[in-house]
């Protein structure tokens, strides 16, 4: 009995993983068509222009549709992790947040 339960506790955590997968295919798509119709920037570029700022790697990108916003995560050469705000259309760093 315990098996079973838990067999079926995998699977209900399977179909929910599953679920947000499919919402992040739609919003690459939705990307990928307005980076495409130059709506927004390509990513790369704006990565080139956050590296010019904020030198580090990138950990976290992350668009946000409704304002077609870039949240970027940088860990900078001091350790310190340091977000960065980047409209999408125009490509200009809007905020720098955290120890640079």
């Amino acid at each position: 009995m315990r098996t079973l339960l838990i067999l079926l506790a995998l699977a209900g955590a399977v179909t929910v993983l599953q679920v947000p997968a499919a919402f992040a295919a739609s919003d690459q798509d939705a990307a990928r068509d307005a980076t495409r119709t130059g709506r927004i920037k390509p990513l790369q570029q704006i990565l080139s222009a956050v590296g010019r700022e904020v030198p580090g790697r990138v950990v976290d990108v992350q668009l946000d549709e409704r304002t077609w916003t870039y949240r970027i995560k940088v860990i900078n050469e001091a350790g310190n992790v340091v977000n960065v705000t980047v409209n999408a259309e125009t490509g200009r760093i809007q905020s720098v947040k955290g120890r640079r």
